[in-house]
């Protein structure tokens, strides 16, 4: 039972003046919450929200529940009242993983006004219950007004908003025993937390051992759009000022922010240059987003090059003579370029159903360019014994389909059949063997091949190399 002098108490402190400046602080800290998600990017921050937010209600803890606070600290023998209560109002930010709280709040601290804003930080690890808590006190702005800031990952938001709605059920709280298995399964989400992390970084150190590499692959795939483009006279004056410009900001494209000025710029150029038609768009989104690796730039880039695909199909359909076919089969190369291999495969998959339609010979490279995006999903993806035994076999028939561009072009062969071993050989014998065919099309390599495809083919015997040792010590 709440004494009812500490209810009037509460009352009394509670004037308007007083909620409204507990709420305007807490819309200023939901702010800053969502510039930090916007800064940060979706795979750090998840989800902004407050008490609002979440629950529908009030803004602000109600009085009653304020009351109780104080009534429970002042049985403690504490000096407390309503105003040192620092959940009155509160909001909540969401990251994927336990090591981006620290990030979170780094950023924090460079956005609050440190002369009127004290920050209060408090690891909370109680059965059941994980999260970083940030008391925000406001002296000048919002006059003596807390707010609290609570820090979650998104498996611990989830399950703390399970365990408030269980215990809150109109037919009363959970029994000690339930409580306490309830507790459990929070500490063993801790658990599985720390298991994720590890897991991601394995993951991310994986790729990272290869991304020197990729980047290269990526640049001369776009090194050959841009030569292509340039011989065939696909652009039009405008389109070459934005490459032009792209080109003289290279340097500084890696280091720019999805919300700088100058990529935001430029990305709204490239957009009024897609309104008409794709067609120039696509190539230009690409080549940005190669060198700057936003996320953002990324997305923009696959919607271009998907929006061209459709349009390129109606041209062919009409008229195949319409579009020179090396502007098709460049598409799924950007995607794979930008990392979007499944996109890649998906793009290449209906230009074949397109062209087999149609008729037209040119199928046979987009077949090939094929074969190795399914190649490197099998190497990174390994798909289960009987999906893994239908790619092989598709692989093996989309090469058939290619034999005839074996006399033109003899190093590629080499280095997929080459990767192809890698990939679904069962021995160390077989990889060593092909890795012997990958060094052969390095070594087979014209001079005009060799400034496109060696980064590709070096990635390839970097990769075969590391599935050998993985086999050698029976890793995977």
């Amino acid at each position: 039972m709440i004494d009812k002098s500490i209810i009037d108490e509460v009352s009394s402190y509670m004037t308007e003046e007083r909620v409204n400046r507990y709420t305007g602080f807490c819309t200023a800290v939901v702010d800053q919450c969502n510039s930090i998600k916007q800064e940060l990017g979706p795979n750090v921050v998840s989800r902004v929200y407050s008490r609002l937010d979440k629950q529908g209600g009030a803004q602000l803890k109600s009085s009653l529940k304020i009351a109780k606070k104080v009534m429970e600290r002042r049985a403690e023998g504490l000096d407390f009242n309503p105003c040192d209560v620092t959940d009155i109002v509160g909001a909540t930010i969401v990251v994927q993983y336990p090591d981006q709280i620290n990030q979170v709040i780094g950023k924090l601290r460079e956005r609050v006004n440190a002369d009127d804003i004290t920050m209060k930080v408090e690891v909370i690890e109680r059965p059941g219950y994980y999260a970083t808590h940030v008391d925000l006190y406001s002296v000048l702005d919002f006059r003596a007004a807390y707010c609290e800031l609570q820090i979650k990952t998104m498996l611990h938001d989830s399950w703390s908003a399970k365990m408030h709605d269980l215990n809150y059920k109109p037919q009363g709280s959970l029994d000690n025993r339930l409580d306490r298995l309830m507790s459990s399964l929070g500490s063993t989400l801790q658990a599985i937390e720390v298991q994720s992390e590890t897991l991601r970084n394995l993951i991310q150190e994986r790729w990272q051992q290869e991304k020197f590499w990729r980047q290269l692959v990526g640049k001369h795939t776009i090194g050959q759009l841009r030569e292509f483009s340039t011989d065939a006279g696909l652009f039009g004056d405008g389109a070459r000022a934005v490459f032009e410009e792209i080109d003289r900001l290279e340097e500084e494209v890696i280091n720019w922010r999805h919300n700088d000025d100058p990529l935001v710029a430029i990305t709204r150029k490239v957009s009024l240059l897609s309104k008409p038609s794709a067609r120039e768009a696509w190539w230009i989104a690409t080549y940005l987003a190669v060198l700057s690796r936003r996320p953002n730039s990324e997305d923009f880039a696959i919607e271009l090059i998907q929006d061209w695909l459709e349009e390129a199909s109606r041209l062919l359909t009409v008229d195949p003579s319409n579009i020179h076919h090396a502007e098709v089969f460049f598409a799924p190369l950007s995607c794979q370029a930008l990392g979007h291999n499944e996109v890649a495969i998906d793009l290449s998959e209906k230009i074949i159903e397109l062209f087999d339609a149609l008729g037209l010979e040119d199928i046979k490279y987009a077949k090939f360019n094929l074969i190795h995006f399914l190649l490197e999903r099998e190497y990174f993806l390994p798909s289960k014994p009987d999906l893994r035994m239908r790619t092989a076999e598709r692989v093996r028939s989309l090469a058939e389909d290619c034999e005839t561009m074996r006399a033109e072009d003899p190093s590629s062969f080499h280095d997929m059949e080459g990767m192809e071993k890698v990939v679904f050989g069962t021995s160390a014998e077989e990889v060593r063997q092909g890795i012997d065919l990958i060094e052969m099309g390095k070594d087979t390599l014209n001079e005009r091949e060799a400034e496109y495809a060696s980064e590709t083919y070096e990635l390839h015997a970097r990769l075969a190399w590391r599935r050998l040792g993985e086999i050698e010590n029976a890793i995977g």
